[in-house]
């Protein structure tokens, strides 16, 4: 997974814009043990990227009672296909 996230994050370079967009406490989620988890959302635009994107950060309570991510997913939206929705972030 690390290559991908590597190859991903060259290719986008750099944190123009990002704006939390949802954030929900959870007590379970699919394919994961029950727990206390946080699923943010994230709407974030990149320098050399004509698309946006939207980057889920999940952390989870964890038995010594800190907080520590269990998971990131990142999902490129292209903007041409979203001109139907109404897309403003503010810095």
């Amino acid at each position: 997974m690390g290559t991908i996230l590597e190859g991903d994050k060259k290719a986008a370079c750099e944190v123009i814009l990002r704006a939390v967009k949802s954030k929900t406490y959870q007590t379970s989620l699919p394919g994961a043990p029950d727990g206390e988890y946080v699923v943010i959302q994230f709407e974030t635009l990149f320098e050399k990227k004509k698309d946006r994107a939207i980057e889920t950060v999940t952390p989870v309570m964890d038995t010594d009672g800190k907080w520590r991510v269990s998971g990131y997913y990142i999902k490129m939206v292209c903007l041409t296909r979203a001109k139907t929705q109404r897309y403003q972030l503010q810095k």
